[in-house]
């Protein structure tokens, strides 16, 4: 006959069909987990920029391409068509004011200067001929009016003689009216002589100006002549560096041939273009940053060309604090941001690859030590460091800043190698 299970017993079989059923779902859970861990998609630490959201100040700007040139760059051409007999410098030597760097054939041109100064002697002699012959004449007119009038002083004292004997019956009225008509003769000759001496100084005036004229363009000529003479003696007109020079002996160069350029290779400048769509934001004296591969420098705007060309504005910048690390040569590219406005102490995140401007995006929070969260997150303006946070990240945050583009999932595993 079968015994009756104690109380004991039964709870003791109680206890362990609980155990085997907790035990089951503990390892039903760790297999869960396992298997989640397995199917959760992952990313390598290695590969992630990370950033922590602070707050600041963000700048605002707009990009534009830029290249680095001379504060200062100077061509010189040849003045005269010629060849190189000699040259006396290379490209990249320094070089002061009035330091020969070639030489030209001058024959030509000294031929050409002496003709000019032989022509300026011969002008000025006919100056000085024109001046004698002119003297001459008007002394010669200036005696015949002398004569003249002393001729016409004679007539009219004879004429008064005559009236007085006539009127004391000593003469006759035909003798009155010939001394009258000798002396009215007398009268218009002087008259018209003296007419012909004032038209005649007007006349030698007037060759005498067209002759000073002539003279002083000769004088002209032969300055620029001699202008040109030297210039032909090719010299740096200042303490620069030479950039370029033709080096080729016996080589022709034509009148306005670029034989030479000199430039200040210890200060530059960079010159800059922007879409014309965002032309306005441009201005005289405008602040601006210019990155050269990890340097950064700021700048200020100097001038702004008045008018688009294929769609680009083009505008020179000062540099105002060259970092000492940033070593600069001309044609060198530069990243150029225009200031356009500040946010003072805002949210702000490092800027990254995933800045596109503006706008709404999905970027990666690390929660926890090896786990990223999807949020969304709403952007402001941004320059080359930070990028305004709007909404959807609080201060100490740490968000993922390289391009997560390629990820779906909400949720990523941090995988460290």
């Amino acid at each position: 006959m079968d015994r009756e299970i104690t109380i004991q017993q039964k709870r003791r079989r109680l206890l362990m069909r609980l155990a085997k059923v907790s035990g089951a779902s503990i390892l039903l859970i760790i297999a869960l987990l396992i298997v989640r861990a397995k199917i959760t998609p992952g990313v390598a630490e290695s590969t992630l920029r990370l950033a922590t959201v602070d707050r600041g100040d963000v700048v605002a700007s707009v990009t534009a391409g830029g290249k680095v040139v001379p504060m200062f760059e100077e061509i010189i051409n040849s003045p005269i068509s010629s060849r190189i007999l000699e040259v006396y410098k290379r490209a990249g030597d320094q070089v002061e004011v009035g330091t020969p760097l070639l030489l030209l054939d001058l024959h030509a041109a000294e031929a050409e200067y002496q003709r000019a100064q032989d022509e300026a002697q011969m002008r000025q002699a006919r100056l000085s001929q024109l001046r004698v012959n002119q003297q001459t004449s008007l002394s010669n007119m200036e005696m015949e009016i002398r004569v003249a009038r002393m001729k016409m002083n004679r007539l009219q004292a004879e004429l008064r003689a005559e009236q007085h004997l006539d009127s004391i019956g000593s003469s006759t009225r035909d003798n009155v009216e010939r001394k009258r008509m000798e002396y009215n003769v007398a009268r218009l000759q002087l008259q018209q002589q003296e007419h012909q001496l004032a038209n005649t100084r007007r006349i030698q005036q007037a060759e005498m100006r067209a002759q000073l004229l002539d003279v002083a363009m000769q004088g002209k000529t032969m300055a620029e002549n001699k202008r040109t003479l030297e210039d032909a003696q090719i010299r740096s007109p200042r303490k620069a560096t030479l950039t370029y020079i033709q080096t080729q002996v016996g080589a022709q160069v034509g009148q306005g041939q670029q034989v030479a350029v000199i430039a200040d290779m210890n200060h530059f400048k960079i010159n800059a273009e922007i879409a014309a769509d965002y032309a306005e934001q441009l201005m005289i004296g405008g602040k601006t940053y210019i990155k050269i591969a990890s340097s950064i420098c700021t700048g200020t705007i100097s001038s702004i060309t008045p008018q688009a060309q294929n769609g680009v504005v083009q505008f020179t910048i000062e540099l105002n604090n060259q970092p000492k690390k940033m070593k600069l040569r001309p044609g060198l590219v530069a990243d150029v941001f225009v200031v356009t406005s500040t946010r003072p102490a805002t949210l702000r995140l490092p800027n990254g690859n995933f800045y596109r401007g503006a706008g709404d995006y999905i970027l990666y929070v690390k929660e926890s030590k090896n786990r990223l969260v999807a949020r969304q997150v709403k952007l402001g303006v941004g320059n080359f460091d930070f990028v305004e946070v709007k909404s959807g990240l609080q201060k100490g945050e740490t968000v993922v800043t390289s391009d997560m583009g390629q990820y779906k999932n909400n949720v990523l595993k941090i995988k460290r190698q």
